[in-house]
């Protein structure tokens, strides 16, 4: 491989990493999406004060990583997977996912 190729590389690299960057909930211009966001940053943020557990016991339970948690916990996690609310939802012993995305009533 040339220097020329690997630097092509990195430059990809560099423009990938730009592209996934998370934005804070702050930053969201649609109403309902920041709500959404929100609401499951807030509904973790009490769960795992309730349950008395740290952000790495956490993702120990949903089987997640720690990073995951952290962006959800500090309003980074805008755009979550469906089974990351799955999961975390299961973690909780929350029947039906959609509560960690609204009011919880379990």
């Amino acid at each position: 491989m040339t220097i020329a190729d690997k630097s092509v590389i990195i430059k990809y690299i560099i423009w990938r990493t730009k592209l996934v960057t998370r934005i804070n909930i702050d930053q969201i211009e649609h109403r309902k999406t920041k709500q959404l966001a929100k609401r499951l940053q807030q509904n973790v943020q009490n769960l795992l004060k309730e349950k008395n557990w740290t952000m790495q016991e956490l993702a120990d339970k949903a089987k997640l990583s720690i990073g995951t948690i952290q962006e959800i916990n500090q309003g980074k996690m805008t755009n979550p997977r469906l089974q990351t609310i799955v999961d975390l939802s299961d973690a909780f012993g929350i029947n039906d996912p959609l509560h960690l995305l609204g009011s919880i009533k379990n």
